[in-house]
Parts: structure tokens; C-alpha cells; sequence
């Protein structure tokens, strides 16, 4: 037998149009892969940085610790208007300053250590730490010769008040070698191969990880030294393996903390095995790709056909069979959102409970089948006549409840009235009911009370309208037999 005509074109559009979402799948996957490790590498760089961030905030807070001493020192000892010499030694000693002075509000040297009877007066404004100062902020300096001609130093110049000579500065100068800063640049990072310098605005040294015994960074690493120019980030050309820095400032000083780590070890989470690894996993996928394809296909359609049918078997659970409205189950559920928003709300909430009269008469007389009918009949004017918030369902047999949110008893009740004229009006002569259907009705108002507790309430009043109904309806036989 001959294929159907046209068949051929159908399935070649068929394969044509599974090869071009192949080819779309591959590429994105290879995209995917490429983008995955240059994001990968990215990170690393990030968290290289971030790394770089962290040590100098340490060396910032250090500072700014230090200077904070100095000034508690200097604001305890030295706010009389004669500092003695060998007070302010023992302060600048304790501080384990290499030396020290004490400026008055004009930045004119008071008191000195080592002590200089020929210095006492002279002004040190020429230094930009004691402009700093002299304008109320924490001054840090670059590297500086010492004035010993030994190491070099570091001074903290830092103003504090006095009630009696006002405005004071206390400037300690610390040789640049000391182990705290050393500390820091030691533990900046883990790798075993790196290099971390401390230096200052002019490339001078504070302190080197390794050692080294050059004074800049000139000296100690000439590729890196040009590297930094205008970056604060990036590959270091020349070096002796290609290797990555980072720089980050130290804040509130003139200092940067330089790392520079091999790339070898900075990227070797992601090179060697692990770089080939997703291209090889790329081939793979490649060779299988007409496979993953028919069985994501395949997948597609059992979850669509697994998702209809349990739309359809929660929709089943919910739903009485007979009349499409709500079950126990689903009226419960319903229940518990609408109960949790009127009493957050401060809302009363009214429970209708409605019985069928003479239900069971016309199931016996005529069947179950007219039975059903007048239950569709009802269900149909409870939707005619209640409101779309309104909770409402068949919960057994001839028994109906409606659950009101935010109505009061007189809104209840007229709704009660709308379905019992729309019951009346159901013309079903031909199973004994020429005036509608009958009903009794029980009703329950209440605020911030549980729904359990409102539909005991209206049960209670149902059974007592059902008894009254059947009271009169004994009494009008009555009045019809004599």
C-alpha cells in the first residue's frame, strides 16, 4: 500500500523541524557551558577581590582602634595645660611609639619624645597629618623617614579637646615593620603562593608577605608596580607566571592593600579536568541529543495528561456529583480561608442550614429519579440567589448549608427569603409539588465565632423552623378533615 500523499513532505518537515530544535538545544547548551565558566571564573576574581576587601577593612578597623586609644589617653593625661616630659614619655611608650609630640591648636610643637628642648615651638603645619588634624580629623600618614635615620615610621596624629587650652594634637609615630601589620598581611590570604604588600599613596613599603627587603614596591615587584596603574584589578604582564591582583584601599588612610596570586592557583577550581569535563559532558549530550529529545517529548505529554487528570480528580473530591456544587470537603476547605478573612477583619458571618420538606414522600411516591430532580431544582436556585463570596454546598442527602462571610443576620435572612421564593417558584407538578419545593431553613449570625459553632446554632434553629413547619401542617389536615 502507498503512503498517504503528502506523508513524505510531513515527515520531512517533521525531521527538519526536529533538527533545528537539536541544533537550538546544542547551542544553547553550549552557550550555557561557556557562560557557566567565564560566570565561574568572574566569581572567583570577585571573591579574590572581596578577600582584598576584607584584610584591609581589618587593617581600617585596627587603625581606627589605635587612634581611638590615643585619644582616650590623650583626653585622661593630657588635657592639663602643662604636660610634663616624663608623663608624655610614659604615654607614647606605652602606645610602643617609636616617638611622639604634642601640637597646640596652631600645630606649634609642645611636648616631644625623644625630648628636643630646641624643638618645643615649632610648628609642624607643613605636614598634611597635622592640617588634617588641626581641622578635627584622624590623620594617618605615608611612610616617613625616621628622624633617627634608622626605620622608617608611620605617624596617627589625632585632636582631642581640653576644657583649658582647647583644641590639642597627639601624633605617635610607629616604625613600619611592626608585628600587627605583618599579622595582617601574613593572614590575608590562603593561598600558598601569593604576594601581599601594604604600601602607601607612593608605592612605599609597610609591610610585605613574604618579606622582602625592598622599601617600595618599586623594588620588590616591578611587573606588579606597573600593573596598578589606573586598575584596581587585572593581570599582572611580565610577571614570572601569569598571575591575577586585586588593590584595595584602606579606608580612612593613604595606604592600599596589593594581592597578587598565579592564576594557577586562583583558578584551579575550574581548569585542568574540571574545564574539559563539561565539554565532554557536551559531546555526550550531543550524541543523544535525537533521544533526550523523543523523551522530553514523551515526558511533556504524561505530565500534561497526569496533570488533567488531577486537576479533574481534586475538582471530583470537591464537588458533589448530583448538583456541581460543593462537597464537605470542599465547603471545609472554602471555609477555612473565608473564616481566617472576616475574622481578621472583624466581619460577622452568617451559616444557613436547609432541609428539603416532605423530600423522603417524594422519594417514596415517585422514585429516586424525581428525588434527584428536585435536589438539581434546589442547587440551581441557591446559585440564583446567593452571592458569588457566599460558601454553599450539599452535605448530605437532603441537607444544603451556605456560609456567609461579612453578612449579618438581616443580610442572612433576606437571602434566606430570595431562595425560599426561588424554591416556590420551581413549578414541579408532576412529582406532587405544584407550589415549588418546600424548605425549612435554620440561620445562625455571629462575629469572631468559629463556623463549627455557627452551624450548630442554625442546626438547631433548622429543626426547630422543621418542627413548626410540621406542626402546622398537622394542623391544617386537621382543620381539613373536620
Amino acid at each position: 500500500m502507498l503512503p498517504p500523499p503528502g506523508s513524505h513532505a510531513r515527515r520531512f518537515r517533521s525531521v527538519a523541524l526536529a533538527t533545528v530544535a537539536l541544533a537550538v538545544v546544542l547551542g544553547a547548551l553550549g552557550l550555557f557551558v561557556a557562560v557557566s565558566q567565564q560566570e565561574s571564573r568572574s566569581q572567583l576574581v570577585a571573591n579574590f577581590k572581596l578577600r582584598g576587601s576584607a584584610s584591609a577593612t581589618l587593617v581600617s578597623t585596627y587603625i581606627a582602634q589605635q587612634a581611638a586609644r590615643q585619644r582616650q589617653s590623650a583626653e585622661q593625661l593630657m588635657s592639663v595645660p602643662t604636660v610634663t616630659g616624663s608623663r608624655f614619655r610614659t604615654v607614647a611608650t606605652a602606645f610602643g611609639a617609636q616617638g611622639a609630640v604634642l601640637l597646640d591648636s596652631q600645630g606649634a610643637i609642645v611636648n616631644v619624645t625623644p625630648s628636643s628642648a630646641g624643638r618645643i615651638g615649632q610648628s609642624l603645619t607643613s605636614y598634611e597629618t597635622t592640617r588634617d588634624a588641626l581641622h578635627n580629623r584622624t590623620a594617618v600618614s605615608d611612610v616617613l623617614p625616621s628622624p633617627n635615620g634608622l626605620q622608617s615610621i608611620v605617624s596617627i596624629a589625632v585632636p582631642f579637646e581640653t576644657a583649658l587650652v582647647g583644641r590639642r594634637i597627639f601624633a605617635a609615630a610607629y616604625t613600619v615593620d611592626g608585628p600587627q601589620l605583618e599579622a595582617f598581611v601574613d593572614h590575608a590570604i590562603a593561598y600558598p603562593q601569593h604576594e601581599v604588600l601594604l604600601i602607601d599613596r607612593r608605592g612605599r613599603l609597610l609591610s610585605a608577605s613574604p618579606r622582602t627587603p625592598a622599601s617600595s614596591i618599586w623594588g620588590a615587584n616591578l611587573p606588579l608596580a606597573r600593573a596598578l596603574a589606573g586598575r584596581t584589578t587585572g593581570s599582572v604582564q611580565g610577571a614570572k607566571v601569569p598571575s591575577t591582583f586585586t588593590v584595595a584601599p584602606i579606608s580612612r588612610t593613604p595606604w592600599r592593600m596589593v594581592l597578587m596570586v598565579p592564576n594557577s592557583k586562583l583558578f584551579a577550581s575550574i581548569s585542568g579536568s574540571a574545564q574539559f569535563t563539561p565539554w565532554l559532558v557536551f559531546g555526550l549530550v550531543t550524541v543523544l541529543g535525537a533521544l533526550l529529545l523523543a523523551l522530553f517529548a514523551r515526558l511533556l505529554s504524561d505530565r500534561s495528561r497526569l496533570s488533567l487528570l488531577s486537576a479533574e480528580l481534586e475538582s471530583i473530591a470537591r464537588t458533589d456529583p448530583l448538583t456541581g456544587l460543593s462537597n464537605r470537603r470542599g465547603i471545609d476547605e472554602g471555609l477555612a480561608r473565608a473564616f481566617a478573612r472576616t475574622r481578621r477583619r472583624g466581619e460577622p458571618m452568617t451559616a444557613l442550614m436547609i432541609d428539603i420538606d416532605r423530600f423522603k414522600a417524594v422519594n417514596d411516591r415517585f422514585g429516586h429519579e424525581a428525588g434527584d430532580r428536585v435536589l438539581v431544582a434546589v442547587a440551581e436556585c441557591m446559585r440564583d440567589a446567593l452571592r458569588v463570596e457566599d460558601i454553599y454546598g450539599r452535605i448530605g442527602g437532603d441537607e444544603f448549608v451556605v456560609l456567609m462571610p461579612g453578612a449579618d443576620e438581616i443580610a442572612g435572612r433576606s437571602a434566606a427569603e430570595r431562595l425560599e421564593k426561588l424554591a416556590a417558584s420551581v413549578n414541579l407538578s408532576e412529582l406532587g409539588l405544584p407550589n415549588g419545593i418546600p424548605m425549612s431553613i435554620g440561620q445562625a449570625s455571629g462575629v469572631h465565632m468559629r463556623p463549627e459553632d455557627l452551624m450548630r446554632v442554625a442546626d438547631a434553629e433548622l429543626y426547630r423552623v422543621k418542627d413548626a413547619h410540621r406542626a402546622g401542617a398537622q394542623g391544617a389536615t386537621a382543620a381539613t378533615s373536620r
